[in-house]
């Protein structure tokens, strides 16, 4: 089967040389937080924030989204950034919303997978976080920056 009459394939080839950056870069985090069932209605509210400033404010945030485990005590945050740089804005912008949800609620596991810079290491450091490190795989993300 040929790709070559494939409108996306035409792009894709085209822009291969910067998708390809782009792709070794992007850096994805998965954060467990521990909610007091007390705390839900507030801690839902502030996520809903968050991800209202995302939306506006932050178009190189690639992914920001919330999961819940059964009996809703546990909760997981999946983002996604292109770079360190566009991690660290989110940071800035999205920084009072997160600090409210650390004041109820627990990370108990924060995972970063792929490379990020000293600043944006020493922002979580506090965290405990563990790093991984890219070591085989494909991904289909670039196609967001057709």
């Amino acid at each position: 089967m040929t790709y070559a009459n494939i409108p996306i394939f035409n792009r894709l080839n085209s822009k291969k040389t910067n998708n390809l950056d782009k792709i070794m870069a992007t850096v994805k985090f998965t954060v467990e937080l521990v909610v007091q069932r007390h705390q839900l209605p507030d801690f839902k509210r502030i996520a809903r924030e968050m991800n209202a400033i995302v939306r506006a404010d932050e178009p190189l945030t690639l992914q920001c989204q919330w999961f819940f485990h059964e009996g809703e005590d546990k909760w997981y945050l999946s983002e996604t950034f292109p770079d360190s740089d566009a991690f660290l804005h989110h940071l800035t912008h999205a920084g009072p919303q997160l600090g409210q949800l650390l004041e109820i609620a627990e990370v108990s596991r924060f995972e970063v997978f792929g490379e990020l810079s000293l600043a944006a290491k020493s922002s979580i450091a506090s965290f405990g976080v563990k790093y991984f490190t890219l070591w085989e795989g494909v991904s289909r993300e670039h196609l967001a920056y057709l």
